[in-house]
């Protein structure tokens, strides 16, 4: 169960990423309180360089639980999310352990 204060975050439309996580993340819960799908990419903490492995979000949509098991595309130690937008800035409720 997360223990940090969720964030409430805008993520820009993309191509330019968001990031996330303000430390390495194990677990999380994610909510596009927005109008716009958003695509979240985890990695090592390097910006993404593509979309490659990323998971889009719908307006209204969730996703919960831990990094390796979401992103298990995103390669070994990946603890860092990243998100951006499909065209307008989207809210985002954010939380991590």
């Amino acid at each position: 169960m997360p223990t940090n204060r969720p964030l409430n975050l805008t993520v820009a439309p993309g191509p330019a990423w968001t990031e996330l996580t303000a430390a390495d993340c194990v677990n999380f819960t994610l909510t596009n309180n927005g109008p716009d799908v958003i695509f979240v990419q985890a990695t090592t903490g390097s910006v993404p360089a593509n979309t490659d492995g990323a998971i889009s979000i719908g307006p209204r949509q969730g996703l919960q639980g831990s990094v390796a098991t979401n992103f298990y595309g995103a390669g070994a130690g990946a603890d860092r999310l990243f998100a951006f937008a499909a065209s307008v800035a989207t809210s985002v409720s954010f939380q991590a352990d």
